[in-house]
């Protein structure tokens, strides 16, 4: 064996790939910013900057490249980028540092693919929907798609909207109304058209300025037989022998700073003064709504100084107990009594008890309710992780609607919260959404929806129980309900919007400090779109970090905020109306509204752009393909209609005595790269040429 050939050979590669990868030969100044903004700004606390710098490139790549070209140049070099900057996150989540490293890595593809893929969805469009490029309705479709983007990726990812591009609303604060009343894929809908809008921006702006003539490379034309097309955007280099087919050769500078090529086409294929003029009224447009949302005046805090008959004083307790891990039931217990004579409410972090067993379980659970609810008359909301058996998930399932039910595995854990108030057990919650590989092997997942628990809230000391209520029993219902640490990233776990609770009550264990952070946020964006205040109780855990709790009002503002620390009592203002508490929060806060008015809207308006399309010519590609399908059906095989010889014709300029293609047959289409003639369409970008062009070559997509 030749082992200095094949070191040879070895080395020889190594230098390929350094010089085809990882210098900058073959990677443009948009790619590197592409890397740089998205290791700055997009990582699982995405930064609002990120919309108006990496995503307008990466729009800006889509559109100027071809498809392998962009996956390796563009959606490779985002997911590095966010891989490194989420790893700050993730570090700790496990003790090797190389699963750490594979399953960011893994999560970080998911999500750049994804934005990848929803640029790609938009030029498709635009290529067979007939859009324009820069107009109003392009513009909302790409807000509409990426938005219907990540709205998928939370339903499908285990960990919902955690790492995905979407900024936390305290990064947004501009955008509360219309958080509050379209939700969290409302509001990606619109920084999606907003960073479109900077893309198309860029684009003006560089038709309106003079090509400037690369200084340092000289232009270096193709191959005259080769033909380079972009895919997913305009042609870049296409060579013939014709005198006129020298279309996007001329080397310029682009708006990110790379040399490409710029269009020289004809006056009659310049944009019109409606499309020249579209990003001027688009940024005036986001100028206008800017304004409008900021001049809106801030929603009145409630307070507990306001009128009982508005209003319900409800004292919290974040119970905290000393030190990191987990705690024996004595600690907790006494830590619960210190504050139980000054709250209605005692919230427990997650999996604060470790029970055995089923029978030390409900010991704990006996000697909360005998020596603090029933003591101080309170409700108590206690996390426990208790060893499950089939004699133990009858008991859950016994519990009715309040309680929730899961599958038996021997070995594996139920992590679940408990509601005790002075009357005993009300009902427990399994946590739904386990972290893959951390907590999906050891623990069961929980399949039952969130439930509300009520509970009856006496008049306080001191208020007279007439005020307090109009008529027996004299109680106010407060409406809770539960959430568990990953569960606030998935919104379709909620409750119907028609009756949302009072209170959410979010019990979690800290993780790393970003992802308590991230918690946090989280739980202001339901707290925005299901219109009630939620409570944030996170425990400390050893080496992942200390927790952060946190109680948000109806608009998603933080009252309080602690990280660590210990035990601590809030008075909350609940909202309170005597004739029931009305629907409030986001008007399609459930997904599935919103995906199916997205695709209505994004259905019609393809629908009447084609319609337009086919109305002025006969061009429109999927009537051409209806019209010779019903032709060939409805007329006899040896004849030739009509309809046949037009298409030729509309395919071919230059009909020859022969018989038709078969319909079956694509080597006379365009896009195929055939002997089917010159084209050129303005409206659609693209131009290919029937004498120099070679079977196989790429088309534009737009």
């Amino acid at each position: 064996m030749d082992f200095h050939r094949i070191r040879t050979l070895a080395s020889g590669s190594m230098y390929n790939l350094y010089e085809g990868i990882f210098t900058l030969k073959n990677y443009s100044l948009p790619h590197v910013l592409l890397a740089l903004t998205g290791f700055l700004f997009q990582s699982p606390n995405t930064s609002p900057t990120f919309y108006f710098t990496s995503l307008p490139i990466l729009i800006h790549l889509a559109a100027t490249s071809t498809v392998p070209e962009y996956v390796a140049k563009a959606i490779v070099p985002l997911i590095s980028a966010t891989t490194g900057s989420s790893l700050f996150t993730s570090w700790n989540l496990v003790s090797s540092a190389a699963q750490v490293i594979a399953g960011q890595t893994a999560l970080s593809a998911c999500v750049g693919l994804m934005a990848g893929m929803a640029v790609l969805v938009h030029r498709l469009a635009i290529r067979f929907g007939g859009l324009e490029e820069g107009s109003w309705d392009t513009t909302l479709v790409f807000g509409l798609i990426w938005a219907a983007a990540w709205l998928v990726f939370t339903w499908a990812s285990p960990f919902g909207r955690f790492s995905i591009p979407s900024p936390l609303p305290a990064d947004i604060t501009l955008l509360a109304p219309v958080h509050r009343y379209l939700g969290t894929t409302g509001v990606d809908a619109l920084l999606g058209s907003a960073a479109y809008v900077v893309y198309h921006t860029g684009q003006y702006m560089r038709q309106e300025l003079p090509a400037i003539d690369a200084p340092t490379t000289p232009h270096t034309p193709p191959p005259k037989d080769s033909a380079h097309i972009s895919v997913m955007g305009s042609t870049r280099t296409s060579c013939s022998s014709d005198s006129d087919s020298t279309l996007h050769s001329t080397p310029f500078v682009t708006p990110f700073g790379s040399s490409s090529d710029r269009s020289t086409a004809p006056a009659s294929a310049s944009p019109g003064s409606r499309r020249r003029y579209s990003p001027k009224a688009s940024i005036a447009a986001l100028a206008a709504l800017g304004g409008v949302l900021s001049s809106l005046p801030e929603a009145v805090l409630q307070t507990t100084s306001d009128s009982l008959d508005t209003q319900t004083p409800f004292g919290l307790g974040f119970v905290l107990p000393p030190g990191k891990g987990s705690w024996r039931l004595y600690e907790l217990v006494h830590e619960a009594q210190t504050i139980g004579n000054r709250a209605n409410l005692l919230v427990f972090p997650e999996s604060a008890y470790q029970a055995y067993d089923k029978w030390d379980r409900q010991y704990a659970i006996d000697k909360f309710v005998s020596e603090v609810c029933r003591q101080y008359g309170v409700w108590v909301q206690l996390g426990i992780d208790t060893p499950s058996d089939e004699y133990h998930i009858e008991e859950l399932s016994l519990g009715g609607a309040n309680s929730t039910y899961t599958t038996v595995q021997a070995g594996k854990k139920i992590n679940e919260v408990v509601l005790l108030g002075p009357e005993g057990y009300t009902g427990s919650y399994v946590k739904q959404t386990l972290i893959p590989y951390v907590e999906s092997f050891p623990f069961h997942r929980g399949i039952m929806p969130v439930p509300t628990w009520t509970i009856s809230l006496p008049p306080p000391p001191g208020i007279n129980k007439t005020d307090w209520t109009l008529g027996p029993p004299y109680v106010r219902p407060i409406v809770v309900s539960p959430l568990i640490c990953l569960d606030t990233f998935h919104p379709d776990l909620l409750a119907s919007p028609e009756q949302p609770p009072d209170l959410f009550t979010v019990s979690a264990a800290a993780l790393t400090h970003k992802i308590a952070r991230h918690i946090v946020g989280q739980a202001e964006s339901l707290a925005l779109t299901q219109n009630a205040p939620v409570m944030v109780v996170a425990g400390s855990r050893g080496r992942m970090g200390e927790g952060i709790s946190a109680l948000l009002d109806s608009w998603g503002r933080v009252l309080m905020e602690q990280r660590g620390g210990r035990s601590i009592i809030y008075q909350v203002a609940l909202s309170y109306s005597r004739d029931g508490k009305p629907p409030g929060g986001a008007w399609v806060s459930r997904s599935t509204g919103l995906a199916c008015a997205f695709i209505t809207i994004l259905g019609f308006t393809i629908t009447k752009k084609q319609t337009s399309r086919h109305a002025r010519t006969s061009d429109s590609f999927p009537m051409k393909i209806l019209t010779r399908i019903k032709s060939k059906l409805f007329s006899s095989a040896s004849s030739t209609t009509d309809t046949d010889l037009a298409d030729t014709a509309a395919y071919d300029p230059q009909p020859t005595s022969q018989s038709p293609s078969p319909p079956w047959r694509t080597d006379h289409l365009p896009w195929n790269g055939g002997q089917g003639g010159r084209r050129s369409d303005s409206s659609r970008g693209w131009r290919q040429s029937g004498a120099d062009s070679q079977r196989g070559a790429g088309i534009s997509l737009v």
